[in-house]
């Protein structure tokens, strides 16, 4: 049951905010614990088989919690840190490896959400030690709520434990913002994000039949589908946090109009990138040290990001491919300033190889598809005829990719701002928002239409 659901748009959803707008008119604490225990049932419908050992889990770190503060001794946390990653590495890679062999793991099925939940769990853990969470916090209902809360249980955004107390003690529900905000992450995934999955799928199946034009439509294709896949999911998730008075940082800022690597890293996946950087880089030593020290340190950061996004090699070569753009822009010193249009052009070509490098499936599957993309080798011209149709799918879509492109850069900013700048007073600035209002009742139809059509699909980021 996914947010992209009819059964969770029109039953699980509604049921749960009704019964919890009632409690919380009297009581906040009854409401959120509501909320709590549905988000409990919610990742038992997603995942029935693994929600007892996840209890189990989730009930034991919480006891190394209590240890950690009545003893404040390190083993509580280093055996907390290893339990989690140890589920990680059974559910996550253990099976990849034995797939082949008939060995049980090779059975085991991933759980939806157990990378995020397990950062969870560490950071958690770790705060803990430092001494960031107070001890009269560290409640199991308060625990539970922060791994469990089922608007970002699946993938994130990865959360801290004073925010989600924060927001339990004060928060206040925004309802018609957070409607919004949960209208436009769905139209992303079901408008934008659909028709661009078909069309990659299609040429990353091609193998050694891909041409050239395939290659990059099939490229650009999944990089505008990565894009409106997460970040839909990101919005859904900060919409339904606001309507139960929870505010998730945002986890995009337009990252399709970077300037450089790191920029692109620094508006792509924010939490994932900051939960890095706290836990792992600063821990050591960060850039505060000599420059080899400083490589190592970033070399361990991306190695971990390409493991962490799975067992398979392409997300190593993935992990190590922007380690060494980072690395060349930090250290390589530029004698040359260019246009900020050219800047953004050349950090989407590498992010788009990028993403190549992440969506294929083996090293020769990458090698067929980098071949064509810059037009090496030999072109089997027996298909040639029947795969060049690929304008005739550019065309059909190309007001697709005109609206993706356009809204995967800051426009919309831009136009606020000069919104803004003209301080629109009386009837200008009701009209706007009746236009606005009127535009996401009309997405909101456009959106069930089309999923009970059948356009459902599940988010990229399941898997990991």
């Amino acid at each position: 049951m996914d947010f992209n659901s009819l059964h969770f748009i029109t039953l699980f959803f509604p049921t749960v905010f009704a019964i919890f707008a009632m409690i919380h008119h009297y009581n906040r604490k009854w409401a959120i614990r509501f909320v709590i225990f549905c988000s409990i049932y919610f990742y038992y419908l997603q995942e029935p088989e693994f929600s007892f050992v996840l209890l189990v889990i989730v009930g034991i770190n919480y006891i190394l919690a209590k240890l950690i503060y009545k003893y404040n001794k390190r083993i509580f946390l280093l055996t907390g840190v290893a339990l989690d990653i140890s589920v990680l590495f059974l559910y996550k890679y253990l099976p990849v490896w034995c797939k082949n062999s008939g060995q049980i793991f090779g059975r085991l099925v991933l759980p939806v959400g157990v990378s995020f939940i397990s950062f969870s769990l560490m950071s958690y853990l770790i705060d803990c030690h430092r001494g960031k969470i107070k001890q009269k916090d560290n409640t199991f209902i308060n625990f539970i709520g922060y791994i469990y809360l089922f608007p970002k249980i699946m993938q994130g955004p990865i959360t801290r434990f004073h925010e989600y107390l924060n927001d339990v003690k004060t928060g206040k529900p925004e309802v018609f913002g957070g409607f919004v905000i949960f209208m436009i992450g769905l139209s992303k995934k079901v408008i934008l994000c659909t028709p661009f999955g078909y069309i990659s799928d299609k040429a990353f199946a091609l193998n050694n039949e891909v041409t050239f034009c395939w290659a990059w439509l099939g490229a650009v294709s999944f990089t505008l589908q990565i894009y409106y896949d997460f970040s839909g999911y990101t919005d859904m998730a900060i919409g339904l946090g606001k309507m139960f008075g929870f505010q998730f940082r945002k986890n995009f800022q337009y990252p399709y109009g970077a300037k450089s690597p790191g920029e692109f890293w620094r508006r792509w996946h924010i939490t994932l990138s900051e939960w890095f950087k706290e836990y792992i880089y600063f821990p050591l030593g960060g850039n505060r040290c000599s420059t080899k020290r400083n490589i190592f340190n970033m070399f361990v950061v991306w190695l971990l990001t390409g493991v962490w996004h799975g067992a398979s090699i392409n997300f190593l070569i993935w992990g190590m491919y922007w380690f060494l753009l980072l690395l060349a822009e930090k250290y390589i010193k530029r004698r040359w300033e260019f246009p900020d249009l050219l800047k953004n052009i050349s950090t989407m070509f590498f992010v788009v190889i990028g993403w190549v490098i992440f969506k294929v499936n083996s090293l020769p599957q990458l090698c067929i598809f980098l071949k064509a993309m810059f037009h090496i080798g030999e072109i089997n011209r027996a298909v040639y005829g029947e795969i060049i149709s690929w304008c005739a799918w550019l065309n059909s879509y190309k007001w697709y990719y005109a609206a993706a492109i356009m809204f995967a850069l800051p426009v919309c900013e831009w136009v606020k701002s000069k919104r803004k700048m003209q301080n629109i007073k009386g009837g200008g600035n009701f009209l706007i928002s009746f236009v606005c209002i009127l535009a996401i009742f009309i997405l909101f139809v456009i959106d069930i239409a089309l999923l009970v059509k059948g356009a459902y699909s599940p988010f990229i980021y399941h898997q990991f």
